[in-house]
């Protein structure tokens, strides 16, 4: 149990990562355009 907790995190972490490179880099786009 205490490991898949934290599996469950570190997936949720890597979401959050996941989202905020893809945030940066449309902005990055935006700013080309």
């Amino acid at each position: 149990m205490y490991e898949r907790k934290i599996t469950v995190q570190s997936n949720a972490l890597n979401d959050e990562l996941k989202l905020h490179l893809t945030k940066l880099t449309r902005q990055r786009q935006r700013y080309r355009l």
